[in-house]
């Protein structure tokens, strides 16, 4: 017995897969089709927003360089000027001045040999030199020696005993190879005080007398004591000895000391040879360097036993 279709029910029919499938791949392909042109106007328009916008920032660098740059440009240039000139001032005021030689003196001490002597002054009080020196003059050039020099001072030069066959005339002190050394400011900060303390050195009982009885004669002789009164011991410490008349030097020697430790005193004599200043009073000053650490002796070290000082080293 067959049943009838209700009014508005519609008969089912079977749907293919395959063909579901090439109608979803076609509207695909379409709407891929459809989209490239869209996709490329909107690339194309992007582009010319960016175009549009590197000109626009490039014309308006370029006028803010004609109208600001060029005027910002001079004060930068202006100010780099300045800055050199600053830089040199710095530079300059930081530097060593030069060297002030004083004349050089000349003693005759007969048999055609001859003594010069000279005084430098170091105007920088934060800097000291070393450097090679001799004196020259009409007659010819004394040999070449190692000097130094300490900041804010005076500091002696001699060459004694020159031979020469005609007296010397026009004598100047020479410096050559000069370095210049700035003083540490956190090793020594105080110069002035880092100075006085290395130049303790008391001079008592200086006496100058022009004949002193010999076995062999008479010969001038200077003798005093000196007190090491620093809390530093040397190995060869030098000091000049000065004959001075109404405030000038009338003759000069040295004397080297071997092994002076601290708080030792030693009594020295000094012989002088040839034509000397009838009278006189004593000056002695040290001549060391306080900066080389070579010039102390070890801490605590103990000074040999057999100590001969050696006098007039130079001369011999």
């Amino acid at each position: 017995m067959f049943k009838k279709k209700k009014k508005g029910q519609q008969e089912q029919v079977g749907v293919n897969p395959e063909l579901l499938q090439v109608e979803k791949e076609f509207k695909r392909e379409v709407a891929v089709i459809e989209t490239i042109p869209r996709l490329k106007k909107i690339g194309l328009l992007l582009w010319l927003i960016l175009d549009v916008a590197l000109v626009t920032i490039f014309l308006f660098g370029i006028g803010s360089y004609l109208v600001n740059g060029v005027f910002v440009d001079r004060a930068q240039i202006s100010n780099i000027i300045s800055n050199v000139d600053s830089i040199r001032s710095i530079s300059v005021e930081r530097s060593a001045d030069a060297l002030f030689i004083n004349n050089a003196q000349l003693f005759a001490l007969g048999e055609d040999r001859y003594d010069f002597y000279a005084e430098v002054d170091n105007p920088n009080a934060d800097w000291y030199a070393t450097f090679t020196y001799y004196f020259t003059s009409s007659s010819g050039d004394t040999r070449i020696s190692e000097g130094f020099i300490l900041p804010d001072s005076t500091q002696r030069f001699a060459a004694l005993n020159n031979s020469f066959d005609t007296r010397p005339s026009g004598s100047e002190l020479v410096i050559e190879a000069i370095e210049w050394r700035r003083v540490d400011g956190h090793e020594v900060p105080d110069v002035n005080e880092f100075l006085e303390e290395h130049q303790q050195f008391l001079i008592s009982d200086a006496v100058y007398e022009r004949e002193v009885e010999l076995e062999e004669g008479s010969i001038p002789r200077t003798t005093f004591t000196i007190l090491n009164n620093t809390p530093y011991s040397y190995w060869t410490p030098e000091f000049f000895v000065l004959i001075m008349r109404s405030g000038k030097v009338a003759g000069v020697n040295t004397v080297t000391l071997s092994g002076l430790g601290a708080s030792e005193s030693r009594d020295v004599v000094v012989n002088w040879f040839g034509a000397v200043p009838s009278s006189g009073t004593v000056e002695v000053i040290p001549n060391i360097n306080y900066f080389d650490p070579d010039v102390y002796m070890p801490l605590g070290g103990d000074v040999q036993e057999d100590i001969r000082d050696e006098i007039n080293d130079r001369r011999r």
